[in-house]
């Protein structure tokens, strides 16, 4: 009887060719979208799955409590010795901090970076070794390379055994080779060297000794059935009783879970997001972000099975005559009611087929586009093929229900002559299911303007500095900064460029300093916690940035350099700068006031008490060095007698090549053993929202392809009722009617019930973007005008839609119409 009933629904298939495709078509495409998505967030919601016990995995952070900064580094020297304290409760600790060096393979020097790691971090981390053990950094010279990292640096070659000299200084043996991080691993590392060696190569004997610095990332794998607020809490308690209560009281202390790193933009000092050697970027996902893809997977779904279903209605009440023949030759309303059931359900599993085509065609251009490493062989695991199966025999049965129901039940008599049946609400059901499809895709296309307005926003608004025309050059060697005062003149000099400076960092740069400050005249424990940077002169002019009161720091005035302090000359004295979040912070709601005041920092090393004191020359606007979904940092400027790390350079509007070539050849001239390492500031800020930018453009696209889904059923519907009313319209015409009356009659029909969909698409959309837009400090007002543009994009499809199958049934000639039956 299956085989029959299979037979049977083929045949119906090919003679009902059009709604078969248009049905197939729909759900085909909705399918496709929602696998699609469904990989997606699989693969972000899997990050450092692979890790052994990743569940009891957590990243020490700190925050200053007095600033509401949150830092995802942790103080250097700290982890191992809280763990010590606690045994019980921590079974590892391990390490990690990235830093940009030059490399020297024999005659090629390039920059990469290098990540000095605790000699258990394979370990902890479960990285698996191509050659080599896990004991590989047993010796502080060894150095282990990622696969990509070994075929990159020693091509065609075994780089086991092979020498590699950092920064022209310190040489090291690879003695390892490891498989690369997986793409759902928020690690970017790629060359390892020893933990150690790490005050070596930046030339820092005291790196250990500061028990507040914090430049590393700080992994624990806790005990069983100990949480990371537990251990949180008791390394607070560690550091108020063993190292320093005063700093604690203005300290709090986190373990982030390893599941949430990636779900986490707010932290200051996050680690790079993109791997130098791959390519890859993983930057991290708002968890809302991924359930908003998850639902536009589950709306695809929705949308592709309401045109399913409302076809399936609309055609089976064209099929009365065939269920009255059946039931004249014997069949019973089961075995009808079956028919209809398989039929659909054989329609259902034709374009999941037809989905799975689409993934395999099209999943390596969305991996691309979002920067994930996509494949459809993801799709092809048991439990997810049978979960895929399952759902289209679901769609295939909810709608087949209806016919088999209702259509089923017509009497033999009625059945026999033909007469169209509507069945008990049919119309109203089509209609709801219209109203339904087209309010989902209005509140999509409603969505994607928001979103597209604040990627714009984001990559074109206020960021308090002037990235435009900005040329940065790493100062990362001593011989750049050497020469640095020599190619500072030579540059200004030339006419593409307008001014040039240096700072310690500078905007998407990693604010990895800190200061903390005491105000004159309060309590010893009042603070001011702030992220340091170090600046020449011309530096806020040259990054464009905005004074709210004061002026910027200059070498014109010799107050405001800060000499170096020693224990020969203990108290030095000189300007600084705070940004508006820092003034808040001190106190000093109107910037004004807090120029001319005194604030100063206190400390004891090496047995010598030694005091900086500073005079705020000026309070400069809050810029964004990061994303604009985070608020500002607490940042404090100072102007040293040294270099920076980082030249900037202002290039005159239209010159940017020609100052980009000058900048290239004064460099040969006077730093030979180095290549140079410069960016566009413009480029880098955009990088930030490079890959959210190209995500939601992906998700324009989805809410584009349900759009026209909808308009697929539109057209199916639009197409059934002009065969429903084909004498109608002879008549119609015979009596006088013009084809644009009946084009317009016929339209309006079903074009009416999208504006009942923008009624309850726009405040769901509102709720719901409203939401979203919360995860940015800096946001946009949203405004009526995307709903308004949905609104009427939708509505201008629709009525087109319907108005070609009208405009075709208007102009067939009425003595065609007539004979209709």
């Amino acid at each position: 009887m299956l085989l029959n009933h299979i037979h049977m629904a083929f045949r119906s298939i090919l003679k009902q060719r059009l709604y078969s495709t248009i049905n197939i078509v729909g759900l085909a495409a909705g399918l496709a979208v929602a696998i699609l998505i469904i990989l997606f967030v699989n693969h972000e919601s899997s990050f450092d799955s692979n890790v052994p016990n990743n569940d009891r995995v957590y990243r020490l952070n700190w925050e200053s409590t007095s600033s509401g900064a949150r830092f995802a580094t942790f103080f250097n020297p700290l982890s191992p010795v809280i763990a010590d304290a606690y045994p019980n409760d921590v079974e590892d600790v391990s390490r990690i901090a990235l830093t940009e060096s030059l490399l020297t393979i024999g005659d090629n020097k390039l920059y990469q970076t290098v990540s000095f790691v605790d000699p258990n971090y394979f370990e902890f981390f479960g990285n698996n070794f191509i050659q080599g053990n896990q004991n590989a950094l047993k010796n502080q010279n060894n150095m282990v390379l990622s696969r990509i990292a070994a075929d990159t640096l020693f091509p065609g070659e075994n780089p086991i055994g092979k020498t590699i000299t950092i920064d022209g200084q310190h040489d090291f043996q690879v003695t390892a080779i490891i498989e690369n991080n997986e793409s759902n691993s928020h690690q970017v590392s790629n060359i390892y060297a020893h933990m150690e060696m790490l005050p070596v190569v930046w030339n820092d004997d005291t790196f250990w000794e500061r028990n507040f610095s914090d430049q590393l990332y700080h992994y624990i794998r806790l005990a069983p059935n100990v949480s990371g607020d537990t251990f949180a809490a008791n390394a607070h308690k560690y550091i108020k009783d063993n190292i320093s209560s005063d700093f604690a009281e203005d300290l709090g202390v986190y373990a982030q879970s390893l599941k949430d790193i990636h779900f986490n933009t707010e932290l200051q000092n996050e680690m790079t997001v993109r791997d130098t050697m791959t390519g890859l970027s993983k930057p991290g996902r708002q968890k809302s972000d991924i359930s908003i893809f998850a639902i536009v997977a589950i709306l695809a779904i929705v949308i592709a099975t309401f045109n399913f279903v409302n076809m399936q209605i609309a055609q089976s009440s064209n099929r009365t005559k065939e269920v009255g023949v059946r039931k004249v030759l014997g069949a019973s309303r089961k075995q009808i009611a079956a028919q209809f059931i398989v039929e659909s359900t054989l329609m259902a599993l034709i374009a999941l087929i037809c989905a799975l085509v689409l993934v395999e065609m099209f999943s390596p251009f969305f991996g691309s586009m979002l920067g994930v490493p996509l494949t459809a062989a993801a799709v092809y695991n048991v439990a997810f093929m049978g979960g895929l199966i399952l759902l289209a025999v679901m769609v295939g049965i909810i709608s087949g229900l209806y016919p088999a129901l209702i259509v089923s039940g017509i009497l033999p008599a009625i059945a026999v002559r033909g007469r169209a049946f509507n069945g008990v609400g049919s119309a109203k059901l089509r209609a709801t299911l219209v109203v339904m499809q087209f309010a989902i895709a209005i509140g999509l296309m409603s969505a994607t303007g928001i979103v597209n307005d604040q990627i714009n926003f984001a990559l074109n608004g206020s960021l308090g500095y002037e990235p435009e025309n900005v040329i940065t050059v790493s100062l990362n060697n001593s011989e750049a900064r050497n020469a640095y005062q020599t190619m500072h003149d030579q540059l200004l000099a030339n006419p593409a460029i307008s001014a040039v400076s240096s700072g310690s960092i500078i905007p998407t740069g990693d604010l990895s300093d800190g200061s903390v400050f005491q105000k004159e005249g309060e309590a010893p424990d009042f603070q001011i916690i702030t992220r340091r940077v170090s600046v020449n002169d011309g530096y806020f002019d040259t990054l464009g940035m905005e004074m709210a009161a004061g002026r910027p720091l200059s070498k014109d005035f010799l107050g405001d350099i800060m000499p170096n302090f020693s224990p020969e000359n203990p108290t030095v004295s000189g300007g600084i700068i705070l940004n508006e979040t820092a003034a808040r912070q001190a106190g000093w709601t109107d910037p004004n006031n807090a120029v001319g005041e005194q604030i100063y920092t206190a400390f004891s090393f090496g047995g010598t008490d030694y005091r900086l004191n500073f005079n705020i020359v000026g309070i400069v606007k809050d810029i964004h060095f990061g994303s604009v979904r985070s608020e500002p940092a607490s940042l404090s400027f100072l102007m040293t007698e040294g270099v920076g790390n980082k030249m900037v350079i202002k290039a005159e509007e239209g010159a940017l090549n020609a100052a980009t070539a000058a900048i290239d050849n004064i460099w040969a001239q006077h730093v030979t053993e180095y290549p140079i390492r410069r960016t566009y500031l413009e480029e880098d800020y955009a990088s930030f929202y490079a890959v959210e930018g190209r995500v939601f453009r992906m998700f324009i696209g989805f809410a584009g392809i349900t759009a026209m889904i909808a308009c697929i059923g539109l057209y199916g519907l639009a197409s059934f009722i002009a065969d429903r009313r084909t004498k109608e319209i002879g008549i119609r015409k015979v009596l006088g009617a013009s084809v644009m009356n009946i084009v317009t009659m016929l339209s309006w029909e079903l074009s009416k019930l999208v504006l009942i969909a923008n009624v309850i698409a726009w405040p769901v959309a509102w709720i719901m973007m409203n939401d979203w837009l919360m995860a940015f400090n800096t946001r946009i007002d949203m405004s009526i005008l995307p709903y308004l543009i949905a609104g009427v994009v939708a509505f201008v499809l629709a009525y087109a839609t319907t108005s070609i199958k009208a405009w075709g049934a208007a102009t067939i000639n009425p003595v065609y119409s007539l004979k209709s039956e």
